[in-house]
């Protein structure tokens, strides 16, 4: 839908579907806010921005519902901890907004049918939407996977027709996001440890021919997690690089 244009924060607050919202302004100045949203169905998406630095507070839609910082340089304080522009944010069912937002504060909030959610999520990864992310309220992608939910995000919030297309787009990418945020944090500390070591061995050899078995035995890593390791950083494979 068309961008709608609001100079009041209660105003722009009402016109956000399932939220509700209040908000203390923190700074001086006229408030602006814009805001885009999708049109009615399973898959909900709102592009929100606000022009003052806000306490936002209240409650957000039923459904299942996930929001990432639009720009990926900014952050906010969300329900007691600082989050950047490589997290999404989950908010758990039932559990209040509490938000600091600095001015130009943009985000964008997708809101999913829950029966809808896991019938997906169940279909793609075998897990109900919640146990995808182990009911946690963060979780860090990576900034290819979070550019490609962002676009689409985007793209549904600004269309005027249901596009089925795109909703499954968004959902597959933010099922990604998750099923790759939610490692367990040792096995990201080996990738780490892989990588330094791989790339301390390389770089002190440059003019040798080093194959990929001469990596996993100086970094002390299977074959695998070298490959996510030089693939989640570099975007190649060991080889390649």
């Amino acid at each position: 839908m068309p961008v709608a244009s609001f100079d009041d924060f209660d105003a722009c607050a009402a016109s956000l579907r399932d939220w509700n919202l209040e908000a203390v302004q923190l700074d001086r100045g006229s408030f602006a806010g814009e805001i885009a949203q999708s049109p009615v169905g399973p898959v909900s998406v709102a592009a929100a921005r606000f022009s003052r630095k806000l306490h936002q507070f209240g409650d957000p839609p039923a459904a299942a519902t996930v929001a990432v910082l639009s720009d990926p340089s900014q952050r906010v304080f969300w329900r007691g901890r600082w989050v950047g522009g490589d997290q999404l944010m989950l908010f758990p069912r039932g559990a209040e907004l509490d938000c600091l937002s600095e001015p130009d504060f943009e985000v964008l909030t997708i809101s999913i049918d829950a029966e809808y959610a896991d019938s997906f999520s169940g279909a793609l990864t075998g897990m109900a939407f919640d146990d995808l992310h182990r009911r946690r309220e963060l979780v860090t992608a990576t900034p290819g996977t979070l550019h490609g939910v962002r676009r689409t995000a985007r793209g549904l919030a600004r269309t005027s027709v249901a596009r089925e297309d795109l909703q499954e787009e968004l959902l597959t990418g933010l099922l990604g996001a998750m099923a790759d945020g939610s490692r367990d944090p040792q096995m990201d500390t080996a990738r780490d440890l892989a990588m330094r070591r791989s790339l301390d061995l390389i770089h002190s050899r440059p003019r040798e021919r080093i194959s990929v078995a001469d990596l996993c035995r100086s970094a002390g890593a299977s074959r695998r997690t070298l490959e996510y390791a030089f693939r989640e950083r570099t975007g190649l494979a060991p080889k390649e690089y």
